[in-house]
């Protein structure tokens, strides 16, 4: 199998012919991963780990840089504004001091005629025989919670449920609006849409479920079926304890899961392959916050062998990180799970 058909299979709870493999890591880690393997490019270093998968960005038009600000913060299409390392903390909330539907309404809301479509397609045909995963701005529930501030995003749930309504709406729009001009181009050329939102705490849901149905729900379900209308695999990033709402999820269409945080309540790998494996794929897994990090290459090397025995089960596990690589993980626990899974997860 090419690296493509690998993912695919995956996905469609067929055994490929190994393990399929995803790479996610903060630049210091693929910087130091490029110098222990002699590799001067990311391109090199991905097939140099066996990876299967291609992330494939959703660029802008040069237009759309007019909203950056000329200062050491990055600033997204939100008008959400972050400082620091890795993936910054946020500065800035742009409707935080908001009071009305006119003030939200007033927000300079980005255009999806600003996503350079034919760039992107062109990224998608250079992955060749890799899966293909585009990433676009679909961050729904957490990038209104980042526009508003924490706080007050979650007092207006019960105080100004309208205003909540009006935010997540104008997201939504948008993000379904930039998967229509991408798809609609697509033909054939795209495998994945990756989205993302945590829903959970370690312990937890965020939100009560009734909450969850009634705000996070409908939208997420109108993306969900966006892409399913093209053909293309939909793939949810949640940290998080979020077993509550996985069936609604699964109903709402979705493919896979990522990232699997199997240190939190409810998350563990074998009921949820029990429970939920023949219509659910799981992506991710292999826990960064006490194996990679403190363990040994052994102690991973086990994992990655129980997480192929357990979710890769009849196929639909693509294995990866529970999260981004961080530099506090060391090199050759990376390189274990990635030697592990290529040469000893074989169906």
């Amino acid at each position: 199998m090419n690296p493509r058909e690998r993912v695919r299979a995956a996905l469609e709870h067929r055994e490929p012919d190994r393990l399929p493999l995803d790479y996610i890591a903060e630049p210091q880690v693929t910087a130091a991963l490029s110098r222990r393997l002699g590799v001067t490019s990311k391109e090199e270093l991905l097939r140099a780990l066996g990876v299967d998968v291609r992330w494939i960005e959703v660029p802008s038009l040069d237009r759309a840089a007019k909203r950056r600000q000329p200062t050491s913060e990055s600033e997204d299409i939100w008008g959400i504004r972050r400082a620091g390392p890795f993936s910054g903390y946020t500065t800035y909330h742009p409707l935080a001091e908001a009071t009305s539907r006119a003030d939200v309404e007033a927000h300079p809301w980005p255009d999806p005629d600003d996503v350079d479509v034919a760039t992107w397609l062109e990224n998608c045909r250079a992955a060749g025989e890799h899966a293909r995963m585009t990433v676009p701005r679909c961050r729904i529930f957490f990038d209104a919670i980042e526009m508003v501030g924490f706080e007050k995003f979650f007092a207006w749930l019960s105080e100004e449920p309208h205003l909540v309504d009006l935010v997540l709406d104008r997201i939504t729009d948008y993000n379904e609006a930039v998967l229509h001009r991408l798809l609609s181009r697509a033909d054939g050329e795209l495998d994945v849409v990756f989205m993302s939102s945590d829903f959970g705490t370690q312990r937890s849901l965020l939100l009560g479920l009734g909450q969850w149905r009634r705000f996070v729900r409908p939208r997420f379900e109108r993306v969900f079926r966006c892409v399913r209308g093209y053909g293309v695999k939909v793939l949810l990033h949640s940290d998080g304890a979020i077993r509550p709402v996985i069936p609604d999820l699964i109903e709402m269409g979705l493919d896979g899961l990522n990232p699997i945080q199997v240190g939190a309540a409810g998350m563990e790998p074998a009921g949820l392959k029990r429970d939920f494996g023949n219509r659910l794929a799981f992506h991710g897994a292999i826990d960064v916050q006490d194996t990679l990090p403190f363990g040994t290459p052994e102690d991973v090397r086990a994992e990655v062998r129980d997480r192929f025995r357990v979710l890769g089960a009849g196929g639909g596990y693509i294995c990866t990180c529970s999260h981004s690589l961080l530099p506090d993980i060391p090199i050759d626990n990376i390189l274990a799970m990635y030697e592990t899974a290529r040469e000893e997860c074989r169906y």
